[in-house]
């Protein structure tokens, strides 16, 4: 059975008071019907759908959307061909309430459910089919913290599993005509190796929304995965005006672009910074922190580290880097930390450090900093994850105490801390530029 409309000169409101009314949860009674809004030009052409509120913190996305209804309505923007669909707001009790959610994630396992439970459950239900008929969606979002507007992208063309794609350049001549100048990829392929890895470790109790294997899946993968091309255009800061104004420009820019209107081609932004996202870490214990307060796309040195984790695990529990030599506890007897304990010898002898001779004139590969040298030099990537370097010893005593210490022997001996104090950080520094930091940052 098609879905109830309602034809309004040539607008097609539409909404779902079924099965969605009638088996939405307590959470969303009250609220309106599910709604969009279709306009169709006289000649064949593109159907594009945009929509807003996928979080209902996310406010720039129902401004931006609204202002162009009714600027259609006024006749100063005209559809001539194609469809154009527009959803201010998609989750409606979380705009409602202001917050990203209303009862879960909307933008995660999206898809429809044959047994709803949550409210997001029936707004998938209606809002997947709505996707499906389209080709294009325009998905308008905003962010917390200060930043330029940026859009998400797919995958280039391919025909892994994860999520075949054939349109990457259909996606990217639209990505590069919104108006920014930022576009980040590699959404998809991150959280699934994520998920892996949070399955692995819950074992038998996978079966939470953030341990699903289509948790990545948001708005954008749903409309790829039914032959679509889809763009997360992130507009800016949440509580930013300027946000909404730079979603309405997308959209005209998008009509303009696939032809929907009959206004002028948009210009391609150029150059665009292209930025990959490689990696996530969850967040596992609450005294897990950031080392200071952090904003997306913030620079990072090689080897400056991120955050700290609570527990003291080694790195070699963590499946992403078990099969990694130097993520391995390191054996004092151990000497392939030689050359490094030779440039530790001859540097502090060139600069005539006082320490040196309480060593009888020589530091041994089997101590502290030799080890945590050629691991920098190495496996930077091993070095750039390692929060801490600790002595066995103390590492046992933090495990069954939950305190972490330093004991004055180990401290003293293997790690030259002499008089209250290490060397300082030109010292290492002349070691390694990236090795500096390595008492005040492990």
């Amino acid at each position: 059975m098609s879905e109830p409309s309602i034809i309004i000169g040539g607008d097609r409101i539409t909404s779902l008071p079924g099965s969605a009314a009638t088996a939405v949860t307590t959470a969303g009674a009250g609220l309106a019907p599910f709604k969009s809004v279709t306009f169709a030009g006289r000649e064949p052409g593109a159907r594009l759908i945009v929509t807003g509120a996928v979080h209902g913190n996310e406010i720039c996305g129902p401004q931006a959307i609204r202002r162009v209804m009714a600027e259609i309505d006024e006749g100063r923007i005209v559809i001539a061909r194609g469809r154009l669909t527009l959803v201010p707001v998609c989750n409606a009790l979380a705009y409602q309430r202001r917050t990203r959610a209303g009862e879960r994630n909307l933008n995660r396992a999206l898809g429809p459910s044959a047994n709803p439970v949550q409210f997001e459950d029936h707004v998938a239900n209606w809002l997947c089919p709505l996707l499906a008929e389209h080709e294009v969606l325009l998905d308008l979002h905003s962010f917390r913290s200060p930043g330029r507007p940026f859009v998400l992208v797919g995958p280039h063309d391919n025909a892994d599993a994860l999520e075949p794609f054939s349109q990457a350049a259909k996606e990217e001549a639209l990505a590069c005509r919104l108006g920014v100048d930022r576009a980040v990829d590699g959404w998809l392929r991150t959280y699934a190796r994520g998920v892996e890895r949070r399955r692995a470790a819950a074992g038998a109790a996978a079966d939470s929304l953030d341990l699903s294997p289509r948790y990545g899946v948001g708005t954008t993968e749903y409309m790829r995965s039914q032959g679509g091309i889809a763009l997360t255009l992130e507009c800016g800061e949440h509580t930013d005006p300027k946000a909404s104004e730079v979603g309405y420009q997308a959209i005209r820019r998008t009509l303009a672009h696939l032809r929907l209107t009959d206004e002028q081609a948009p210009a391609v932004v150029a150059p665009i910074e292209a930025i990959s996202i490689r990696e996530v870490a969850d967040k596992v214990h609450d005294d897990d922190r950031f080392v200071r307060d952090w904003h997306s796309f913030d620079r990072l040195r090689a080897g400056e580290r991120i955050a700290t984790r609570a527990d003291g695990t080694p790195l070699c529990f963590l499946p992403e880097y078990e099969r990694r030599p130097h993520a391995w506890v390191k054996l004092w007897k151990h000497h392939a930390a030689q050359p490094q304990a030779d440039r530790i010898n001859a540097l502090a002898g060139q600069r005539g450090e006082f320490w040196l001779p309480r060593y009888g004139g020589k530091q041994s590969s089997e101590w502290f900093f030799a080890k945590a040298l050629q691991i920098l030099e190495e496996d930077p990537e091993v070095y750039a994850a390692t929060e801490r370097f600790i002595e066995a010893a103390d590492w046992v005593v933090w495990q069954l105490t939950g305190v972490e210490t330093r004991n004055a022997c180990t401290a003293g001996y293997k790690a030259i801390h002499q008089d209250g104090q290490f060397p300082d950080q030109s010292y290492f520094a002349g070691l390694n530029p990236d090795f500096a930091d390595v008492v005040q940052t492990r």
